[in-house]
């Protein structure tokens, strides 16, 4: 009885571990497209229009014109252009997204592909390990910025219906 309890509770823990933000970004070319090469972390716990909602902010903010390319629930991209890139040294670069639902429908697989204005897309070999770091880390830390954003969406909501319910 006691292995078995000892058991159920490693599994928890490593299950709760594993509830958190993605630590990975991989490189991997488009199915679409073989010239495209995307840089893709998976965002769990949060569904495409969430993640979405977030990122067109980040776009807009940042000079980006964004155009719908697909929208289907299951499979969205869209293309943006100039963009000033943070993790690029704020280069003006276009950015294609695409926002599919992770293997275990837990998340989201959070997909963009950058590319200069004459339409080549960058890979790793591209960049000098210090700018591949830099928007792995980027990318890692955009995951972890939803997770901070949602809480305060959650405390700010709770507390506009507290106060709703007090008057």
């Amino acid at each position: 009885m006691k292995p078995l309890l000892i058991t159920l509770l490693c599994s928890a823990i490593f299950l709760r571990a594993n509830a958190q933000a993605s630590i990975n970004v991989f490189e991997e070319k488009s199915v679409e497209n073989p010239n495209e090469v995307l840089f893709t972390t998976e965002i769990l716990g949060f569904g495409e229009d969430f993640v979405l909602w977030h990122w067109l902010d980040f776009l807009q903010a940042h000079g980006g014109k964004s155009a719908f390319v697909q929208n289907e629930k299951g499979n969205f991209q869209m293309d943006t252009v100039h963009v000033e890139f943070p993790p690029m040294g704020n280069e003006t670069v276009n950015i294609k997204t695409q926002l599919t639902p992770n293997a275990t429908e837990t998340g989201v697989n959070f997909a963009i592909g950058i590319s200069n204005g004459q339409g080549k897309f960058l890979n790793s070999s591209d960049l000098t390990k210090t700018e591949y770091r830099d928007l792995k880390n980027w990318m890692l830390a955009f995951n972890r910025y939803l997770r901070t954003t949602e809480k305060e969406e959650i405390f700010n909501a709770k507390q506009l219906i507290h106060q709703q319910t007090t008057i």
